[in-house]
């Protein structure tokens, strides 16, 4: 995703170089086997929150998305509503984001000790973000059905799911997910964070379907990828491993994508755990 999420990749997101993950020993293994198979045993616990965190491209559409409505009329005072509030959240976000990459890496010679130092989210939702937030929901409630109503609820979604409050995150996405016509992008967009919602509460079955409507939608192919990736982590998850070797297997397809990169990491961890999955891998 970007205003938003999107396709950020965090050092501690990556469950391979995360010095506080589980690793296994496998005789006779390279070291490559070894990580990914430390990786993917990561994965089997952990999905559902996996699934949240992985390199997604959603919010960096929502822009976009929303310029092609400005030009209407009964737009116009939604979307500048919309942009003094996602400018300040995106300032707050911005400086958590920074921080938090910051506190992985080394200093450097360029690194001015005297200039203001970011600080790290507390975890606390409304501690690091006020009435920020706020504003944002009160622009999704007050202009449902807009494209302006429809980014500011994603928005406010994708940051509930980062603090792990997917109820609150669905109430927002499903909005613009049921009122909007499925062959706008805005649409599919909350159709995606609405399935990742699910996932994080744990509710895998009902994630998939909605992920799956996603890929019948000729219309949201930018979002197959990442949505093949996330169903096969939930259909692993849920034990279905034949249907989960197959969304891993679409995902690989896209091989120009941070999807499809993944997916061939964890295609490649079942062949190291015994799998052997045929195909892209």
């Amino acid at each position: 995703m970007a205003k938003g999420t999107t396709p950020d990749v965090t050092p501690n997101a990556n469950p391979v170089s995360n010095p506080g993950l589980p690793r296994i020993e496998i005789k006779n293994a390279d070291a490559v086997q070894s990580s990914l198979a430390g990786a993917f045993n990561w994965v089997e616990d952990n999905a559902k929150v996996v699934v949240a965190v992985l390199v997604i491209a959603i919010l960096a559409s929502i822009g976009y998305a929303g310029l092609q409505w400005v030009g209407r009329r009964q737009e116009r005072a939604a979307q500048e509503a919309y942009y003094m509030a996602e400018s300040k959240f995106t300032k707050l976000k911005e400086g958590f984001d920074k921080a938090k990459f910051k506190a992985f890496l080394p200093p450097t010679k360029t690194d001015d000790p005297s200039a203001p130092k970011e600080t790290p989210a507390s975890g606390d939702l409304a501690k690091d973000y006020g009435t920020v937030l706020g504003d944002l929901e009160k622009i999704a409630k007050d202009h449902a059905g807009t494209a302006a109503g429809a980014q500011a609820g994603l928005l406010v979604a994708d940051t509930y799911v980062s603090y792990k409050q997917p109820d609150k995150a669905i109430e927002y996405v499903q909005v613009a997910a049921t009122k909007l016509k499925p062959n706008q992008t805005l649409q599919q967009l909350s159709v995606m964070m609405w399935g990742n919602a699910l996932a994080v509460k744990g509710d895998c079955q009902q994630a998939v379907t909605h992920w799956q409507t996603v890929l019948k939608n000729d219309a949201a192919q930018f979002l197959h990828p990442d949505a093949s990736l996330r169903s096969g982590l939930c259909l692993e998850k849920m034990g279905n491993m034949d249907a989960a070797l197959e969304m891993y297997r679409k995902a690989a397809s896209a091989s120009e994508s941070a999807a499809g990169t993944a997916a061939r990491g964890f295609l490649r961890a079942l062949e190291v755990k015994g799998a052997q999955p045929k195909g892209n891998g």
